[in-house]
């Protein structure tokens, strides 16, 4: 009886330690400029760190979280883009252009690209970076400007999109 109980335990443990593999994790190789590669080591487990470049980039199979380092992973891209303000109202008396702000962020991508469409016409790239604002000064009365948010160089992974449209009124210079 105990040479049956102590057999299956063997056993057990014997299993348990094959499914787990060796305690040290390893990462395969990977090219990244300035790669700032470092060691992390908690408890008997020790791991690579990969920051992400000066760009925001990491190497392929990898995204750049929000605290700069390289996850594996094909995590899907988020982000958003708003502007402020969205009715853009432009005294025709004194001007004939009014402006907005347009401030974007987007999360498991790399570089997010704003790009601009008046009026229904063909985008055009307004700005691009992982996050930021930017004005758009160039607002005039009677036209629409959709600001699209896509996710990395590709322009194809739409994220967000906001309306910004022109009013006039006319008052005191």
């Amino acid at each position: 009886m105990k040479s049956r109980w102590l057999s299956a335990a063997f056993l057990a443990v014997a299993l348990a330690l094959g499914a787990c593999g060796d305690t040290e994790e390893t990462m395969e190789p990977v090219q990244v400029s300035d790669p700032g590669i470092r060691e992390s080591q908690e408890g008997d487990v020790k791991s690579l760190i990969i920051d992400c470049d000066e760009e925001g980039r990491c190497p392929t199979g990898y995204y750049c979280d929000a605290q700069w380092l390289c996850r594996r992973g094909g995590a899907s891209a988020s982000g958003t883009v708003s502007a402020s303000p969205t009715d853009v109202w432009i005294n025709t008396n004194a001007t004939s252009i009014g402006s907005t702000q347009i401030c974007w962020q987007v999360y498991q991508a790399t570089v997010g690209e704003v790009w601009v469409s008046v009026d229904g016409q063909p985008e055009l790239l307004f700005t691009q970076a992982q996050s930021g604002c930017e004005f758009a000064w160039w607002i005039q009365v009677g036209h629409h400007y959709d600001f699209r948010l896509y996710a990395n160089t590709t322009h194809s992974q739409l994220l967000s999109t906001v309306t910004v449209t022109g009013y006039g009124y006319q008052g005191l210079r």
